[in-house]
């Protein structure tokens, strides 16, 4: 009675929804003794049909999982005589011959001797999920075949720390970790390069600025590589990773030092070549044809043979010309006329000579003259030139205009930094002047007394003298900051620094600027008023931007840090004013891009540019931060 009430209940509780229960005896083929009224939804098959066995529950299963259907139902029960459990996901037939997924959850019941007599379980049907789930995992094992059996080495790596979330095979092969001891790696380990170095190329990859790199990456046993990496971004589990596809380049780059050499070689043997086809083109006269160069044969000073273009070139008739001495036509740049003189020494000339000349009497025209000495083997006195002269007076124009137009910005530059220097002097003078105007005042007040005496008033006229000792001071400072630099040489740029800082300070002071220097001093051979120049510059954006800051927020500290470093040559500029626009860094030192409104040029740093790569240096930028703090960096490297 109590089961009879129990299978009515649970009638009630599933006739509808999704669920559709089951009760099979204990017998062959699994006749149903008990279904919910919703089988029909799931079968196809009516209750009454399975209650009248006009189905049996294994006809249903699919043939190609029965085996699998039976081999567990014996397990649970008949072995580990289970309470309760879960069929793996199988195939059942319905009645209109499709075919569907089902998730079949079994109770079994047990005789007093453990004995199965039937079986209760609900089935649902998850065609649509266990079909989503195989292509899911269909597409991951394909992608995980690709990355894990991929001959190319591939690492995905956490950009926020560089950790080395996974390396595949080909990685652990080509560095010589294995999978769990890359897994403890961060990319730090490998790179070569220096943190900020790496920190900087993984912001590029992580924010698509660029996704081809080159590296020297280091392997497990010390070696060093030389690598190309591609990096990309994915998603994993909700989290932005980068995917790097690592080549190994190393032998493409010996390859490459290889096949500059060769190029050396053949080069070398190409002009011995030369040297020879050019005799032959001179009794041919096959290179006179052209009208590129203007080519002549010398001998004894005197051209023997030349092309109509080399007259036009020198201005001269073929009358003219058999009457004139080539070398009197000709002014050298670096004057190596003797050479010329001297025929006795052309045999030690290398061939392949290039010179800068002019005209004596044209020196706005501008030449490159090639000379090739040929000295004839039976009679060595015999000595005859060839000669080939190239107009460049054009490039010359243009070369010229352009040093004109650097002149004209770093003029007006230096107009800017005058201005702001003076402001600074201003500054500087302000305190010594008013402790000058009391000084005066107080001896004017002990006269007026009757209480100067010799004493006091050599005390006072001596603090006089230091205050005007230190406006002498600064006022020389202040000149020698814009001297021109006529010729190179070497300097300590901590020293030339705080001779710029001496301008400047009291005026970062003012405004509540801390300066913070760090590092050993190091000495460049270059310009060091240019150089202090470009400094200027940078402490300029970096005082008006923290400027700026201030007027968002009147208590803000503003603070430049300064760091030297010997060891690699190179200096870092750091601020807290709040970093350059995204859009503008990568064009920072062009002309006229300016961080500034419009009292901005644009000019400062694209000559701090030119200025430093004078010296031999190169300038970057990029963004920081530091104690939640933005700034903009500004790093100068110079190479040996």
């Amino acid at each position: 009675m109590q089961w009879n009430e129990n299978l009515q209940l649970l009638e009630e509780i599933f006739k509808e929804g999704p669920i559709v229960i089951f009760v099979w005896k204990n017998e062959l083929d699994w006749p149903v003794e008990f279904v919910s009224s919703n089988v029909e939804q799931l079968t196809g098959y009516t209750d009454k049909d399975w209650l009248e066995q006009k189905v049996v529950y294994k006809e249903i299963v699919h043939k190609d999982d029965i085996k699998r259907v039976k081999e567990e139902v014996s397990l649970f029960s008949h072995e580990l005589k289970l309470k309760r459990w879960k069929h793996k996901p199988y195939r059942i037939i319905k009645k209109n011959g499709e075919t569907i997924w089902v998730n079949d959850y079994t109770i079994c019941i047990y005789d007093e001797n453990k004995k199965p007599l039937k079986y209760i379980g609900y089935l649902i049907d998850i065609t649509q999920q266990y079909l989503q789930q195989q292509d899911l995992e269909n597409e991951l094992e394909t992608y995980f075949n690709f990355f894990e059996y991929h001959s190319a080495p591939m690492l995905i790596i956490d950009p926020e720390t560089g950790r080395i979330i996974n390396a595949n095979q080909s990685a652990c092969q080509f560095y010589g970790y294995s999978k769990n001891r890359f897994k403890q790696l961060t990319i730090y380990d490998i790179n070569t390069l220096s943190n900020e170095e790496i920190k900087i190329r993984l912001n590029q990859a992580f924010n698509f600025k660029m996704n081809y790199f080159q590296f020297p990456h280091r392997l497990a046993d010390g070696s060093i590589r030389e690598v190309e990496v591609f990096s990309s971004i994915i998603n994993l589990k909700n989290k932005k990773y980068l995917f790097s596809i690592i080549h190994d380049i190393t032998e493409k780059i010996q390859l490459e030092k290889k096949l500059e050499k060769l190029n050396q070689e053949l080069e070398s043997l190409l002009q011995k070549e030369i040297k020879e086809r050019v005799y032959i083109y001179k009794k041919f006269k096959l290179i006179f044809e052209q009208k590129f160069f203007g080519i002549g044969i010398i001998k004894d000073g005197y051209l023997i043979e030349y092309n109509p273009y080399l007259l036009e070139l020198i201005e001269l008739n073929e009358n003219e010309i058999k009457q004139t001495n080539f070398w009197d036509l000709i002014e050298f740049k670096d004057n190596k006329y003797f050479l010329f003189k001297n025929f006795d020494q052309f045999n030690k000339i290398q061939f392949n000579q290039f010179y800068e000349v002019q005209l004596k009497n044209k020196t706005e025209k501008y030449f490159l003259l090639f000379i090739a000495p040929f000295i004839d083997v039976t009679y060595k006195n015999k000595i005859e030139i060839l000669i080939l002269l190239y107009d460049i007076t054009e490039k010359k124009q243009i070369e010229k205009e352009k040093q004109e137009k650097e002149k004209m910005l770093l003029y007006q530059s230096k107009l800017a930094a005058i201005g702001e220097s003076l402001s600074a002097l201003a500054h500087q003078w302000r305190q010594p002047l008013n402790s000058l105007s009391l000084i005066i005042q107080y001896i004017q007040q002990l006269s007026e007394l009757g209480e100067l005496n010799k004493e006091n008033l050599n005390e006072t006229l001596n603090e006089a003298i230091e205050q005007i000792h230190f406006l002498s001071t600064t006022i020389d400072d202040f000149r020698n900051f814009f001297k021109a630099d006529t010729e190179k040489t070497y300097f300590f740029v901590k020293d030339e620094f705080f001779s710029l800082l001496k301008i400047v300070q009291n005026q970062l002071e003012n405004h509540n600027i801390k300066i913070i220097i760090e590092g050993d001093d190091f000495n460049v051979y270059g310009y060091p008023n240019l150089f202090k120049h470009a400094i200027l510059n940078i402490i300029n954006n970096a005082k008006d931007a923290i400027f700026d800051k201030k007027k968002e927020k009147l208590d803000f500290k503003g603070k430049i840090k300064i760091n030297f470093d010997s060891h690699k040559k190179m200096i870092n500029i750091c601020d807290n004013g709040g970093g350059i626009r995204e859009d503008i860094l990568p064009k920072i030192f062009q002309p006229y891009v300016s961080t500034k409104k419009e009292e901005g040029t644009g000019l400062g740093l694209y000559l701090c540019y030119h200025i430093l790569k004078k010296m031999n240096a190169t300038i970057y930028c990029y963004n920081h931060i530091e104690e939640n703090e933005r700034g903009a960096c500004f790093v100068i490297q110079f190479r040996e």
